[in-house]
């Protein structure tokens, strides 16, 4: 409940919220239990039940294993945004290093 938390919070300070599916290229492995497909029907059907589906597009954002393209590959995958939000150190300071 935690991300449905973050998203009530983001999405009462936003006209439109993006909503990032990392790994989607991974599926039925430990660090990534279920399909990008999967992960987007539960959060389709959270967002639903907590009436901001309307308010918020759900993207797809495959690995790129390299630090330093990241950002760039996360730009080009997902519409233009003005902010991002994270609670994961890695992806807060790749972001904030791009100038996000």
């Amino acid at each position: 409940r935690g991300h449905l938390s973050a998203l009530r919070w983001i999405a009462a300070r936003s006209s439109k919220v993006i909503v990032a599916i990392g790994s989607a290229d991974k599926g039925y492995e430990p660090e990534n239990p279920f399909t990008s497909s999967e992960r987007i029907r539960m959060v389709r059907g959270q967002l639903k039940d907590a009436g901001l589906l309307k308010k918020c597009l759900i993207a797809q954002v495959t690995d790129v294993n390299d630090n330093n393209r990241w950002v760039q590959h996360v730009d080009a995958n997902v519409p233009k945004y003005d902010m991002a939000y994270s609670n994961n150190a890695l992806v807060k300071r790749l972001m904030r290093k791009a100038g996000r």
